[in-house]
């Protein structure tokens, strides 16, 4: 999250509230290096009152976070079926992702969704969505679920699951808004401009949190029960692979998250894989959850066991 402010982009007017947030709680690092996460963490305590000890918030600060929202949907959008924007390296991963895998990621972005309908599409030689992203957009969006229950399909079968948000899916911030609580998924034209609930006129904002989820489950519920799915399939996979998460301190509810699914797992035996540049990670791994991962530097060294490993239980067939 480092890295994703450029000091050329806040320097335009349209962020010039959102330049003086980022000066102001951080005023001694160079631009290139404050982490977004934090911005939003500072921002939404502030706007709740809690960074003001007593303080009316600061009037800019409403406008900092609109701009937040903005920038970034600029530096991370785009069309949702842009070929040329799926990533080869997750659709080599994604290939090999069977049925009942359940896809978890920490990321606001595009890039995997579009990754995995691109698979499907090629399938189905027309437009179509991947069944793990389908099955996610229907729990959050859709609103399919006939009554309180979430339906056993959402537990039985793959799901992709994002648990920090993501920047197409945008909701109302009016708490007594009877739409406080839907998210409805907006195109790259519609986010381009203001866009307003039909209800009470709010301004509609994309659902992004940051690591340090400050009573997401009370301020996003379809986000509780995204963490609750991950809780879920978690504690009953058998075979659990991280790829590039760095559990940042901050991250207190995603280390709980994983501990708490291993403690719930009623004793059956799980095999973790790491692929990261990062090998302390695995460090951090063994002492949430007590078993020594499977450490991989990258990518390509991780895809050739795992294609062996397939290979050898029959899963696919070697080719020439």
């Amino acid at each position: 999250m480092e890295g994703f402010f450029r000091e050329e982009d806040l320097a335009k007017n349209e962020f010039s509230d959102l330049r003086k947030s980022v000066k102001r709680y951080f005023p001694n690092i160079p631009t290139k290096y404050v982490n977004l996460e934090e911005v939003i963490t500072y921002l939404n305590l502030s706007l709740e009152g809690k960074g003001c000890f007593g303080k009316e918030p600061d009037g800019y600060l409403c406008d900092s976070r609109k701009q937040l929202n903005r920038y970034v949907q600029i530096r991370l959008d785009y069309e949702q079926w842009d070929d040329r924007l799926s990533c080869e390296r997750l659709e080599e991963i994604f290939r090999s992702v069977m049925e009942a895998d359940v896809i978890i990621t920490l990321n606001y972005d595009l890039v995997a969704e579009n990754t995995l309908n691109s698979i499907q599409r090629e399938k189905e030689q027309r437009k179509a969505e991947h069944p793990s992203y389908g099955n996610m957009i229907n729990l959050i969006v859709d609103s399919v679920i006939p009554g309180i229950a979430v339906e056993r399909q959402f537990l039985d079968f793959g799901l992709y699951l994002k648990l920090h948000g993501s920047i197409d899916w945008y909701h109302c911030s009016n708490s007594r808004c009877r739409n406080y609580e839907l998210i409805r998924l907006v195109s790259k034209s519609e986010c381009s401009s203001d866009i307003y609930c039909n209800s009470c006129g709010f301004y509609l904002q994309p659902l992004i949190v940051p690591p340090a989820i400050n009573k997401a489950f009370e301020n996003y519920p379809r986000i509780g029960v995204m963490w609750t799915l991950a809780h879920h399939h978690l504690a009953t996979a058998t075979r659990i692979v991280f790829f590039g998460v760095s559990f940042a301190p901050s991250d207190y509810y995603l280390r709980w998250l994983i501990k708490s699914a291993f403690l719930e797992s009623d004793g059956k035996k799980k095999s973790i894989k790491v692929v990261d540049k990062c090998s302390s990670i695995t460090n951090k791994i063994k002492e949430m959850v007590g078993i020594e991962p499977t450490y991989y530097p990258d990518i390509d060294t991780y895809m050739k066991r795992l294609i062996y490993f397939l290979i050898c239980r029959g899963l696919i067939h070697q080719t020439r």
